[in-house]
C-alpha cells in the first residue's frame, strides 16, 4: 500500500497529531490519573470508560490510516494509544491504602482456588 503523503516526516507529524488527539480523548473520557489512583482499585465504571476511550481512539487511528495510507503515522499513533491506555489501566488498579498494584483478588485466600488431586497410590493396576 503506497502512502499518499509526500515523505516519511509528514507521516510522523500526522502521528504526533494523532497522539495529541488520543490524549484529548482520554482526558475527556476519564478523570485525572491522580483521582483514579485515589479511588477504589479496579473500578468497573473507570474500566468501561477506558475501554470506550480506547475504541474511539482506535477508530480515529483507523480512519486516518484509511485516508493517508501511511504506516509511519499509524505506528506513532498506535504507540501513543498503547502508552496512554496502559497508564490509565495501571492507575485504575492502584490501591490507595497501600499505593501498590491491586491484582483484584483482595480478601480471597489462595486455598479457595486450589483443589487437591485424587490419591492414586492405592489403586491396582488394570
Amino acid at each position: 500500500m503506497k502512502s499518499l503523503l509526500p515523505n516519511p516526516g509528514s507521516g510522523v507529524a500526522i502521528g504526533l497529531g494523532e497522539a495529541i488527539a488520543i490524549y484529548l480523548v482520554y482526558q475527556n473520557a476519564l478523570p485525572s490519573h491522580a483521582d483514579m489512583r485515589m479511588g477504589a482499585p479496579n473500578d468497573d465504571n473507570l474500566e468501561a470508560a477506558r475501554k470506550a476511550a480506547a475504541l474511539k481512539s482506535a477508530g480515529l487511528l483507523g480512519v486516518i490510516f484509511l485516508l493517508t495510507h501511511d504506516v509511519n503515522s499509524f505506528i506513532v499513533g498506535g504507540l501513543a494509544l498503547g502508552g496512554i491506555d496502559y497508564m490509565a489501566k495501571h492507575h485504575n488498579a492502584i490501591n490507595p491504602a497501600t499505593q501498590k498494584l491491586d491484582s483484584g483478588t483482595t480478601g480471597q485466600s489462595v486455598s479457595n482456588n486450589v483443589y487437591s488431586l485424587p490419591d492414586y497410590g492405592n489403586s491396582e493396576a488394570m
